[in-house]
């Protein structure tokens, strides 16, 4: 039971009481890619400020005779925001020789709470 009262206390500590995380939303990324001999496939980068700098998130390997290039991603965030988030992906080859970033992709995710209800009212239906 100590343990366990530990640990909470260390949560509330580290992220605070107020901190609620609202869930969380998947964005699928569609690209296009010209595909050589020595290709590898590519890394994801994920930043929420326009032109960077952006935070490695996964490499997707690519598979030979794939047409339909994507990734899922996954985003939590706490509640009550709004977020835009920029996406670029690296290509890479077997060597692991990077290409520049490719163009930036960008898409607002809604944590916001929705209003309140209101002109709530109580009728007496039945004597």
């Amino acid at each position: 039971m100590k343990k366990l009262l530990v640990a909470f206390l260390f949560f509330v500590l580290v992220f605070g009481v107020s901190t609620v995380f609202a869930g969380e939303k998947t964005v699928r990324l569609n690209w296009e890619q010209n595909i050589s001999s020595d290709f590898l496939g590519w890394d994801v980068y994920r930043g929420t400020v326009a032109s960077g700098p952006y935070t490695y998130l996964t490499r997707v390997t690519y598979v030979a005779g794939e047409t339909d290039h994507n990734s899922d991603q996954v985003i939590v965030a706490p509640d009550d925001t709004v977020t835009i988030y920029y996406f670029v992906l690296i290509s890479l080859d077997t060597c692991l020789n990077p290409s520049p970033y490719s163009n930036e992709a960008s898409i607002p995710i809604d944590f916001e709470a929705p209003d309140a209800a209101y002109s709530l009212t109580i009728t007496i239906v039945t004597d």
